[in-house]
């Protein structure tokens, strides 16, 4: 139940917060409507929830975050060798 709670907290803090609305307006006027305000807001709040709810796992399961990032980096690529904490 924790976790959901998590995401929807993350997805919200998003939405909520003025700095990153002034972002998507000034995103938008760069790129010529390319990218719109709307788009930007959930493509962050959708970012911020997963973030959130990975956090929310890791502590309530004592996952490494090691190895929530190297199962990210290996999905993308092999050659990059194995992944250890630095010393």
């Amino acid at each position: 139940m924790l976790i959901p709670i998590g995401a929807l907290i993350g997805y919200y803090i998003v939405k909520a917060e003025p700095a990153v609305q002034v972002l998507n307006k000034q995103v938008e006027d760069v790129t010529g409507g390319t990218v719109s305000q709307s788009m930007m807001n959930t493509a962050l709040s959708i970012g911020v929830a997963c973030a959130v709810m990975l956090s929310m796992v890791r502590v309530l399961t004592g996952i490494s975050i090691y190895w929530i990032l190297c199962r990210a980096t290996r999905s993308r690529s092999s050659s990059r060798g194995s992944c250890r904490p630095c010393s």
